[in-house]
């Protein structure tokens, strides 16, 4: 994550500082010489077989990656530099990536519904082919895509409510100016 995300947000500073606490030393290890390590800018690429066995796994294949992007825009990229992690255990964190919906703008690149601070807007350029996105907004991964922590939601669900509200009070703003 970027050093700018990390300052704006509690959560996530609390969570930074737990990881560097226990990751910048060399990992301990057990009794029975294992080991769990903590290493960031690598992405799995492949599940290979252990050389004994097919039917077990035996390593992990990696490609390095490196952050690209200005501050909360940053994304990991791959670099085309991989390596091989020997591995007896692979766990998968499941996340879900959200699908479009019939009518609504959506964004196939980013995974994520067309917004503007939560609010639903047309994609740029197809401004023309969505008659109607006023009143609809979004959250959570399908406002900013399958990424970030629980942490992330609440602040997501915070600007599209901030959002949700400014464009209520601009609306009734319009209506009594209408009416007066």
């Amino acid at each position: 994550s970027s050093v700018v995300a990390v300052a704006g947000s509690r959560p996530l500073k609390r969570l930074a500082d737990l990881l560097h606490a226990n990751t910048w030393q060399h990992p301990p290890k057990s009794k029975s010489g294992l080991a769990c390590e903590l290493r960031f800018l690598l992405k799995p690429v492949e599940a290979l077989p252990h050389p004994e066995d097919s039917s077990r796994i035996g390593s992990v294949r990696l490609e390095r990656t490196r952050l690209e992007g200005e501050g909360l825009e940053q994304a990991a990229v791959g670099t085309g530099e991989f390596e091989e992690v020997p591995c007896d255990l692979l766990l998968r964190s499941i996340g879900y990536q959200p699908q479009p919906l019939v009518s609504v703008p959506f964004d196939k690149e980013k995974s994520i519904i067309s917004n503007l601070k939560g609010k639903v807007v047309p994609l740029p350029g197809k401004e023309e082919e969505i008659a109607e996105v006023e009143g609809m907004y979004c959250s959570g991964w399908a406002k900013r895509g399958p990424k970030g922590i629980i942490g992330s939601n609440i602040t997501d669900a915070r600007e599209t409510v901030a959002t949700l509200l400014a464009d209520y009070d601009a609306v009734v703003a319009r209506r009594s100016a209408a009416a007066a």
